[in-house]
């Protein structure tokens, strides 16, 4: 039976971001040193690699939601490496075992209407990776701001392409105005005790973005 996640013991877990980059050649000669050392035989899954690693170092150390589901990551518009599902599960079950992450395993239970994502967690094997080929204090990162536009098919989760409009111009316009004040707004659910009158916090939110799915 995989290890059940609960609110008590477990952190929220990061979200993969394929957004991440670095062209410091220092950087990308590690990437594929480190690729070398766990067998990595194909360009995409170095990508891969890449990507996983990029969000590693910059995960405070938590768990990174890694899915494991064999389906699409979707069109460039939406996957800025272009990786695959299988490049994908490959690097993560290299990283798992030559022991680069901790990787727990997602399950979904449908009479309990329960179910976790697989997340992964980096090892003292990676942080020590990312110390001798400096990581940490490499000011070259990239981020670039995900699509706030969604075009899927119908009766599938798969992104699509499109091509931009006025329409889709002015939507995504509005939509960065709404993401901006939600960067700046914290929302809290709280419940108020029946005796005492004290104010507890249930659940907090924030870093929101808002997104438009078709």
């Amino acid at each position: 039976m995989p290890k059940k996640e609960t609110k008590k013991n477990l952190h929220k877990a990061n979200r993969l971001s394929l957004f991440l980059d670095n062209n410091d050649p220092r950087i990308l000669k590690s990437v594929d040193e480190l690729g070398k050392l766990i067998f990595l035989n194909r360009r995409k899954q170095n990508t891969v690699l890449k990507v996983l690693l990029f969000n590693l170092v910059l995960s405070n150390n938590e768990r990174l939601i890694t899915p494991r589901a064999k389906t699409s990551f979707g069109a460039k518009r939406y996957n800025k490496h272009q990786i695959g599902y299988r490049s994908f599960i490959t690097v993560l079950d290299k990283l798992v075992k030559y022991e680069y992450v901790i990787q727990e395993i997602g399950y979904k239970d449908v009479v309990a209407d329960k179910s976790a994502t697989t997340t992964i967690t980096l090892t003292p094997k990676l942080i020590k990776f990312f110390h001798l080929n400096h990581w940490y204090d490499n000011d070259s990162w990239l981020y670039q701001e995900p699509e706030l536009i969604l075009l899927r098919k119908n009766n599938s989760n798969e992104l699509v392409d499109y091509k931009d409009n006025k329409h889709s111009n002015w939507l995504r316009k509005e939509l960065t105005k709404y993401n901006e004040l939600l960067e700046d707004t914290s929302i809290c659910l709280t419940k108020k005790h029946k005796k005492t009158g004290a104010i507890n916090i249930v659940e907090e939110y924030y870093d929101l973005v808002l997104k438009r799915k078709f």
